[in-house]
């Protein structure tokens, strides 16, 4: 009987997935599940299937003039397999429900890890045009040395959470992305198109489990 009520109490604080289309709040936002096995059952938006190759979840959030998204991300496993990868869809006009690597007409900003396809530190930024559900196009790729990650390894990852802060001017398409171990250095690119907007963001995670939390779209003062 001990056995027993201990195996009901163990799987009664796993946490409890949302299934593909489903909602729920966190923080005071809703989110919509696209595909993963998603929950907030930690206090964080945890996306815990390691297998999941087009894990994402989405949200409402109106991105017009010049503003800035922040959200901070934490690796809980996944990588041992030499591939992971997170990142975030910004200005996206419209989510894609269910499986897709695409997300509407959106832009994806990405950080991969996959050292035997890219070699070096395996560990590069990437940033896709997302036009449909099933047309996405790399447009930007550049390589994060090992010697940017500061000592951050596949071993001790899971010990950091990484702060992320992406300032967007939409009327001019720039963009610009606070590095997260240098203060005061952020790395800009032009997105090649001006007058742009959104009505949604999207977090992803391809092959990897992570977690997010303290999610905000803000107006750059």
């Amino acid at each position: 009987m001990r056995k027993i009520l201990t195996t009901a109490l163990m799987l009664s604080l796993l946490p409890v997935g949302f299934a593909v289309g489903q909602s729920f709040t966190h923080d005071g936002d809703r989110w919509t599940v696209g595909e993963g096995s998603w929950s907030d059952a930690t206090g964080r938006l945890l996306q815990s299937n390691r297998n999941s190759a087009r894990g994402k979840i989405n949200t409402i959030a109106s991105q017009t003039g010049d503003v800035e998204i922040r959200f901070d991300a934490r690796y809980h496993g996944g990588a041992e397999d030499g591939h992971a990868a997170f990142g975030v869809h910004v200005l996206m006009s419209s989510a894609s429900p269910g499986r897709a690597w695409g997300n509407g007409d959106s832009y994806l900003l990405w950080i991969t890890y996959d050292p035997r396809v890219f070699g070096g530190s395996g560990a590069f930024a990437q940033v896709y045009r997302s036009r449909t559900a099933t047309d996405m196009t790399r447009v930007a790729h550049v390589e994060i040395p090992a010697a940017r990650l500061r000592g951050i390894t596949l071993a001790n990852v899971g010990n950091f959470t990484l702060p992320v802060r992406i300032r967007i001017d939409t009327t001019t398409g720039r963009v610009r992305v606070k590095d997260p171990v240098t203060p005061d250095l952020w790395w800009a690119f032009s997105l090649g198109t001006r007058n742009l907007s959104g009505t949604h963001i999207g977090l992803r995670t391809s092959s990897v489990a992570g977690s997010f939390d303290n999610v905000a779209v803000v107006p750059v003062r």
